[in-house]
């Protein structure tokens, strides 16, 4: 946009005479007194109406610039109108430098392809030896599980063997009471009297027993009850309660009798001194009756713990005499012939039983 001032020519940019345009409007409605509100309004108008004519100008002085002209091809050479056969011609050196050249070229890439097959060959071993250590390992493996396996095995052995020794030892140590009867298969009851026979001959005396230690350690028996019982041959005896009091135990039996005091100390693999087990006014057995001689007895050790309480039960059939005493109702034990070691629990009836230092045991 171009003015003439004072006679000389200026030229301004878009930009510059929107903003001249705007100045003087505002001026001119503020002179001729316009409100505030319509003159801010005007000027918002002509404000955006200049800023678009302001880009359409610009868009069109861009399009009337003059761009530079695509460069064409060169016009190709002229050619002659007959090709003619041109030979290079070159000297003896060049051409050995040359042959040389490829030569080494040639032997380049044979170097080239050897060491590339080289380094297969490399890879390839390497990858062999990879999965050969990786076998390796997982059978190292297996054989070291196989181990542990064998060693937790050997170990779990070792302790069962171990326990079983001790276990071993231990019932090698503790005591074992046993009643037997004296000569008790020379048992005979003949004339009304009991008796044992010797060979053909018969020597009346009373039947007696012994109490026998099977254990590698001494043994005090400290309760001691033994009764007679008759019952027919068909019948039992009555059971023993050991936990009853001792006049219940008394009144068992024929001849029921609760030795107190008892003091009869029993070393390893030894026995006692005989015992009689009833006296001579005892009824005869019948035809019918069978005799039940039964019982049990208690012991510890000699520092007064408590071991263990065994029960017996041997028995007399007239109508099998040539057997004598001999043990009756083997398989029952629960009743009769029974071991069983004895509680320690304060309180419970078992422990109530006294030591060979209590006064059961000390009094006269």
């Amino acid at each position: 946009m171009a003015f003439a001032v004072g006679g000389r020519f200026l030229q301004l940019d878009v930009a510059d005479a929107s903003a001249i345009c705007l100045v003087l409007f505002w001026s001119t409605v503020k002179v001729l007194g316009a409100p505030r509100v319509i003159r801010y309004r005007l000027l918002f108008i002509l404000a955006i109406g200049s800023a678009f004519s302001v880009q359409t100008l610009r868009a069109q002085d861009l399009d009337s610039v003059p761009r530079d002209p695509v460069p064409q091809d060169d016009a190709p050479l002229e050619t002659l109108p007959l090709p003619l056969p041109v030979q290079i011609i070159e000297d003896q050196a060049t051409a050995d430098a040359r042959a040389r050249r490829e030569a080494e070229a040639v032997e380049r890439e044979i170097r080239d392809l050897a060491a590339q097959e080289g380094m297969n060959q490399a890879s390839q071993a390497m990858n062999d030896a990879t999965q050969l250590m990786a076998c390796y390992t997982l059978w190292s493996t297996l054989v070291g599980a196989f181990g542990v396996l064998l060693l937790v095995w050997t170990l779990r052995e070792s302790r069962r063997a171990t326990r079983a020794a001790t276990d071993m030892l231990r019932l090698e140590a503790t005591p074992f009471l046993s009643v037997e009867i004296i000569d008790g298969s020379r048992v005979r009851f003949k004339d009304g009297r009991w008796g044992k026979m010797d060979g053909d001959a018969f020597h009346p005396e009373p039947v007696t027993c012994r109490i026998v230690n099977g254990g590698r350690s001494t043994a005090v028996t400290f309760r001691y009850f033994r009764c007679w019982d008759y019952t027919c041959k068909d019948g039992c005896p009555d059971v023993i309660d050991p936990e009853a009091e001792d006049e219940a135990l008394n009144k068992l039996g024929v001849s029921g009798r609760l030795n107190d005091p008892f003091h009869m100390p029993v070393g390893p693999q030894g026995a006692s001194p005989t015992i009689a087990t009833f006296s001579e006014a005892l009824p005869a057995p019948g035809p019918e009756n069978w005799v039940y001689f039964y019982g049990f007895l208690e012991f510890a050790e000699p520092s007064g713990r408590l071991r263990g309480r065994i029960g017996f039960c041997f028995v007399y059939a007239p109508e099998y005499k040539e057997r004598g005493f001999h043990v009756a109702f083997p398989e029952n034990r629960d009743k009769y012939w029974y071991y069983e070691e004895l509680p320690r629990v304060p309180g419970s009836k078992a422990s109530k039983i006294s030591p060979i230092s209590s006064s059961r045991a000390t009094r006269p």
